[in-house]
């Protein structure tokens, strides 16, 4: 395509785009219509961010509104820092950048596979012992040797099927042939340093180890990197702190590094320079855009020798610590904070103890704190043991401190005890005292508390009187979590009713409450016979919902209240009115075109044998239909019965 021809052929293009999506919203049981959008989904889209012709053609394209198109790029970078912005201007009103996080166990590695292989019809059988050579230790592999980087594993699985494709491999295995494929791919892509890899190849063992903390480390400071690797790398791997500094000035000399100041760490979007102090010293390390390639070679071609992770180093040396004294890491809730100068960290064990003495002040605390706060209280409140470790990791000398708070429970949410001895925690005291110099003098406090019983009704009282309406939802959402399991899961009414009571006091105290809360509790107190109370909520979720423009997700709020409102005039015997109430849940769902949206737990209406009409306890007994469905079945039941009545 030309400049000169562009616009020709982009009319062309335009109203081929209309044709399609006309013969999309017009085909058989179509449930679109002329604000429908194509999206198209854009891989590897690194490579177009800096070709002006062709994001002049997508500017284009995206600001013509009958075209109707949407686009979902996916990439190595985003396009914050490119030509993109210069041609668009302003893409933040139109695009969301989503970082996508790396696998965080093998587990998820196995998942990856399983869901992929059993959509081309794969039985688990297949997967687990035939068709896929040592299924778990290859998943297991194949995680430590990409990190859970999920575009590692994929280009991994990418090569090990085209193997069984050429007919090399007769099943899916990651042996030596497939990592040398993925190995050759990325020595043929262009995008790695062949002299620098000689140059990292070529390391003595003795530094390895070190090169992979600094590889797994940007943004961070090569002291902060040598402080927290110095407890983990000891006996043969140790380093000086002068052999050290010499093996990092090598690198930089030879381009395997480089080292950035504030300034450039800015412009590259390296925002926490601007609110958090470094622990040890600037500058920061960093890497060019192809780092991450020769991460993935150098753990391929090395089987697993260079290992990179993707925690800075302090997290490392948490887990480090963690690692030795918790029973079960998968089960910990971490508080973690970064402090300046004399501020006092965060402890639960005063928490505690200023809760059960309604002391806790919940207005000086952020959402995230008292958020966390609620989860551990939940758990500690109806646990026997009730163990936290607390760490304060202080530099003596410019008054900075990292602090964490851990607490350990199992899979029934019950706190359980830290597996340590004194001597473990006294070993990592020693470790942080030897690392002390003219610029740092660093002390490790490290304690295991026992804890009282918290006081669970102070602390939710006392985030219901702030009135912060943040925080107070973090008991409605719990709460409403709990009243969903209550009576759908578990069928256990009395405790959806206590709950239903909460919510209807705190409505009744004039707390606002969504519509979805409001309706629930109201089913509840439908199932309960206590219509006056049904009524009083729904038609508060009515209120709301007809408040503002009804469009989106908000349809299915709509139908769930109209229906329980109808429900409450068939418990009050208004049968017409509750006749009016259903259709008009038919007319509301052909508008919105929703007629297939689930019903999820409602009363559905039945004629007994002399005629009357009665509600069913059907959650058992009906599978899930569409709330359009559960009303046309009601209609039809009351007009059996008025036709029954009238002698019809």
């Amino acid at each position: 395509m030309t400049n000169s021809n562009s616009a020709f052929e982009f009319e062309l293009f335009k109203n081929d785009l209309k044709k399609i999506r006309k013969e999309v919203c017009e085909s058989v049981d179509s449930n679109y219509n002329d604000k429908t959008k194509l999206l198209y989904l854009v891989d590897e889209s690194q490579y177009i961010y800096s070709n002006a012709k062709i994001l002049e053609d997508l500017r284009y394209i995206l600001q013509d509104q009958e075209i109707g198109i949407g686009f979902c790029f996916a990439g190595d970078h985003s396009y914050e820092n490119s030509s993109w912005e210069k041609v668009f201007g302003g893409s933040y009103r139109d695009f969301e950048i989503i970082k996508l996080d790396y696998f965080d166990d093998v587990d998820d590695v196995k998942e990856f596979f399983t869901k992929s292989l059993e959509s081309i019809e794969w039985s688990p059988n297949e997967i687990e012992d035939t068709l896929f050579y040592k299924f778990k230790s290859a998943c297991a592999q194949i995680y430590e040797l990409t990190s859970g980087r999920p575009d590692w594993i994929n280009t991994i699985a990418l090569k090990m099927f085209e193997r069984c494709m050429k007919e090399e491999s007769d099943i899916l295995r990651f042996d030596k042939p497939a990592q040398f494929d993925v190995k050759e791919l990325l020595e043929n892509s262009g995008l790695i340093d062949k002299l620098k890899l000689d140059l990292v190849g070529s390391i003595p063992k003795v530094y390895q180890k070190w090169l992979s903390q600094i590889f797994a480390s940007e943004f961070s400071t090569l002291n902060t990197v040598y402080f927290y690797a110095k407890l983990t790398l000891i006996d043969e791997n140790f380093l000086s702190i002068d052999a050290y500094r010499e093996f990092c000035e090598n690198l930089i000399h030879d381009g395997i590094i480089e080292i950035i100041g504030d300034d450039t760490a800015k412009k590259i979007g390296f925002k926490s320079v601007d609110k958090v102090k470094d622990f040890l010293d600037k500058p920061y390390i960093a890497f060019g855009i192809n780092a991450d390639t020769i991460k993935q070679w150098l753990q391929i071609s090395s089987g697993g020798k260079y290992k990179f992770g993707r925690m800075p180093p302090h997290y490392q040396f948490i887990e480090q610590i963690n690692n030795d004294l918790i029973v079960e890491l998968s089960n910990a809730y971490f508080f973690f904070e970064e402090l300046d100068h004399d501020t006092e960290p965060f402890t639960l064990l005063g928490a505690i103890n200023q809760i059960n003495k309604n002391e806790f002040d919940v207005g000086n605390e952020p959402y995230q704190r008292i958020s966390g706060l609620y989860k551990t209280l939940k758990r500690i409140d109806h646990s026997r043991e009730r163990q936290i470790l607390f760490a304060k990791l202080q530099d003596l000398s410019s008054g900075m401190t990292k602090a964490w708070n851990v607490y350990n429970y199992d899979d029934k949410g019950v706190l359980i005890s830290f597996s340590y001895t004194q001597k473990r925690l006294t070993r990592f005291i020693e470790a942080v005292d030897s690392y002390k110099s003219d610029l740092h003098n660093f002390e490790l406090l490290l304690s295991i508390n026992s804890v009282e019983k918290p006081n669970f009704n102070n602390f939710q009282q006392s985030i219901l009187k702030s009135r912060d309406k943040k925080k107070v939802g973090i008991i409605f959402d719990d709460q409403m979590s709990d009243l969903i399991d209550a009576y759908i899961t578990h069928a256990d009414i009395a405790k959806s009713y206590e709950i239903a009571n909460f919510f209807f006091e705190l409505y009744d105290e004039g707390f606002d409450l969504d519509p979805r809360m409001l309706n629930n509790s109201a089913y509840v107190f439908l199932t309960k016979d206590e219509t006056d109370k049904a009524n009083q909520m729904l038609i508060e979720a009515k209120r709301k919902i007809f408040k503002d423009e009804i469009e989106g997700e908000d349809y299915s709020n709509i139908l769930l209240v109209l229906y329980n409102l109808a429900m409450v005039q068939i418990k009050m015997k208004d049968y017409q009115e509750g006749l009016s109430g259903f259709k008009s849940i038919i007319s509301y769902a052909n508008i919105y075109n929703k007629a297939d949206d689930d019903a999820g737990a409602l009363h559905l209406l039945s004629l007994n044998e002399t005629g009357e009409i009665i509600i069913d306890e059907i959650k058992e007994k009906v599978p899930k239909i569409s709330i359009k469905a559960f009303a046309e079945n009601n209609i039809r039941i009351i007009e059996e019965y008025f036709n029954k009545k009238e002698g019809h």
